[in-house]
């Protein structure tokens, strides 16, 4: 029995302990109240994976193959910027408005990256408190999904600062998007894309602008429900 794992290559042995400890990890993590996660996990359609120095993701899945990536990102993104002391709040009700109108692949900052980032106001990774990723096989109705997170968030979170490379969405006071690949695929970092031009950083490569019609229309809240997103 042993013997199979004995002749396996290095690179899957790595990654089978790999997701053994990130499973470990991930039950002894509470999410700092971001428990939204495994609870939208329940139906292992989803995982969440634990990184508490980074982000807490919850990812498209597989059961049959839980340590794999079935989803294929496009490259573009949409971050979400909150005040931080509004980050938890702003996920739970942002996960699930997120993933059920479709989105594979989403993560919220934890706390132990907001509070480094705090320390770091010229990090290029300043301000991304969620992330929201475009995905090949996804279909996403954007100007609904994000005009309903901008109204959420209006209501209940304050707006923090804008983050560097991107292109504010129309209208918001909270969303942002960029697109991070190469024609190959590849991964683009924000502090790679920092050497363009500004006005060049959010789509270095000139793909067509998967948000260039998404306008997002500030509400009149009624019933006393004043916005918070002023200022």
């Amino acid at each position: 029995m042993y013997l199979r794992y004995v002749n396996m290559p290095c690179a899957i042995l790595y990654r089978m302990l790999k997701n053994l400890l990130d499973y470990q990890r991930l039950q002894q993590t509470d999410f700092t109240d971001h428990k939204i996660a495994t609870e939208l996990c329940e139906k292992g359609f989803f995982r969440a994976r634990a990184k508490p120095n980074d982000y807490y993701y919850i990812e498209k899945t597989d059961p049959a193959d839980p340590g794999g990536n079935h989803y294929e990102r496009t490259g573009w993104k949409v971050h979400i910027s909150v005040a931080r002391d509004d980050v938890t709040k702003a996920w739970a009700r942002i996960a699930p408005l997120a993933i059920n109108a479709g989105m594979e692949i989403i993560k919220v900052a934890s706390p132990d990256w907001l509070e480094e980032l705090s320390h770091k106001p010229e990090s290029p990774q300043h301000g991304k408190a969620i992330v929201l990723y475009d995905t090949k096989d996804a279909k996403v109705d954007y100007q609904s999904l994000l005009q309903s997170i901008e109204d959420t968030l209006a209501t209940s979170c304050r707006p923090s600062v804008e983050i560097k490379g991107d292109k504010r969405l129309q209208g918001s006071r909270y969303l942002s998007y960029v697109n991070d690949m190469d024609p190959q695929g590849h991964y683009i970092r924000a502090k790679d894309r920092q050497r363009f031009a500004p006005q060049m950083q959010p789509n270095i490569y000139e793909r067509p602008d998967l948000f260039a019609d998404v306008r997002i229309v500030q509400r009149r809240w009624m019933g006393g429900g004043e916005s918070l997103s002023k200022g």
